[in-house]
């Protein structure tokens, strides 16, 4: 009986540990191995932080959140607010729970995912190892004495000298250190001194001398001043006006004007970006140094009917303000155009393109990796259209409550739920009934009614 009783619990023992193991197999093939792959640096520009998305190993670039200016956008019905991985800014995404989706059959070397901002799956191809098969790259002519060359880890070419043409000396560094060549130039230099750690003691020079520090030292030296002749000089007779004071600058003959600093009171400036106020050599007061709109993504707010876009001095991004009160007010009949924010049109001559002075664009990143273009009758740049002759799509198949459709900005079909048509009244129209339409197209003339 005992006997028995041991056989037993072996037998479920080892039953256990063979289905807890396959489990544990499946659980660790079903996770990436981090450790088998080798990730290359990536190469962020300047605006850009490296990010590592969930499910990923290795990082990729995305923007500095902390330069991007949000603005939270109103959602309509049947959309909710949501912040994709990888972006700053958030942004209305259609609410998928009350759209019942069918699951398209796919192709062999097509998988089913969802796009972003739709609910159900289309069938895409699946990706390729090469990153640079879809990469399209811009034709490169290097002018004389510069090659093309494919940096490591990018996709197209680019222009560098050519180290053959040119004749080097090896410089001698004067505090001993090594010369260095960084990759991309041909010629040997000195690396640059770490000053901080270095004391300089203060020469003293003569009459006719100045302290003068060269670009690849640390300490000053003494030099001769330049010999200034101002006996053949024709100087202007210098009247400043209230407020400025006369002045001769180091090393020319004649006087020029300034601001008389000891008149003008000044109040510190607080940037709000945090930044630190600076004060020009020829002004008297602090003032907040512009900002760099370069590097701010704005999202443009949606202004309603009695408001309109505008960008307030020293920032990046449009808000929209309240209209003026133009009753009461007489305008001059002016021909011009009538500017956002004015109650009058405008007297000067119409300009011929469009007035780009109050729109703030983001750069867009193209998909196909195309160079992003702008129409001189527009402000923005956009994405160029996709050659569509040189994509081959496969047809998806679509089910019953489904219709093909193919989105203005892509080149092959998709399925999309078709309308709901109930209690929807239909002209007497003679067109064909397009694909996701309720009722036929009245592009022809209608049916006479009896």
């Amino acid at each position: 009986m005992k006997l028995k009783l041991i056989l037993s619990l072996i037998l479920v023992l080892i039953c256990c540990s063979f289905v807890f193991g396959e489990e544990n197999e499946i659980d660790t093939e079903a996770k990436t191995d981090c450790r088998l792959v080798r990730c290359m640096a990536p190469n962020c520009t300047e605006g850009q932080v490296p990010y590592k998305k969930k499910g990923e190993c290795c990082e990729n670039c995305m923007l500095d959140c902390s330069l991007v200016d949000c603005f939270t956008p109103k959602c309509k019905k049947g959309y909710y607010l949501t912040k994709p991985e990888g972006e700053c800014c958030q942004i209305c995404q259609r609410d998928c729970k009350a759209i019942q989706c069918g699951i398209p059959k796919c192709a062999p070397g097509y998988i089913t995912q969802v796009p972003v901002g739709e609910c159900c799956p289309t069938c895409v191809k699946i990706p390729t190892v090469n990153p640079c098969a879809h990469v399209i790259c811009p034709i490169i002519d290097c002018m004389i004495g510069w090659v093309s060359y494919k940096p490591e880890g990018e996709c197209c070419r680019k222009c560098k000298q050519d180290c053959t043409t040119i004749k080097c000396a090896m410089p001698v560094c004067e505090d001993g250190s090594k010369p260095i060549k960084n990759p991309n130039e041909c010629c040997y230099k000195c690396p640059p001194v770490d000053c901080s750690a270095v004391q300089c003691l203060r020469p003293t020079c003569t009459v006719n001398e100045s302290l003068y520090t060269p670009p690849e030292r640390c300490c000053p030296i003494c030099r001769p001043n330049p010999i200034l002749d101002c006996k053949n000089a024709l100087c202007p007779i210098v009247d400043c006006m209230i407020g400025w004071v006369s002045y001769k600058p180091e090393g020319e003959c004649c006087r020029k004007c300034k601001q008389d600093c000891t008149t003008i009171k000044c109040a510190m400036p607080v940037c709000e970006d945090g930044s630190k106020p600076t004060k020009d050599p020829n002004e008297c007061c602090y003032k907040c140094p512009s900002v760099d709109c370069s590097k701010v993504r704005c999202m443009m707010p949606l202004c309603k009917e009695d408001e309109f876009l505008y960008t307030p001095p020293g920032k990046c991004c449009g808000v929209c303000r309240p209209n003026p009160n133009c009753t009461d007010i007489m305008c001059p009949q002016c021909v011009g155009p009538k500017l956002p924010g004015q109650c009058c049109n405008s007297c000067e001559t119409i300009p011929v393109g469009p007035d780009c002075t109050t729109v703030k664009c983001a750069m867009p990143v193209c998909e196909d990796g195309s160079k992003p273009t702008k129409d001189p009758n527009e402000c923005c740049y956009k994405c160029p259209p996709v050659n569509c002759s040189a994509v081959q799509c496969l047809r998806p198949t679509c089910t019953v409550n489904e219709s093909l459709y193919t989105p203005p900005d892509r080149c092959c079909p998709i399925c999309r739920p078709n309308p709901d048509c109930t209690g929807i009244m239909c002209p007497q129209c003679v067109g064909p009934k397009l694909s996701g339409q309720c009722c036929n197209s009245c592009e022809t003339q209608p049916l006479e009614t009896a």
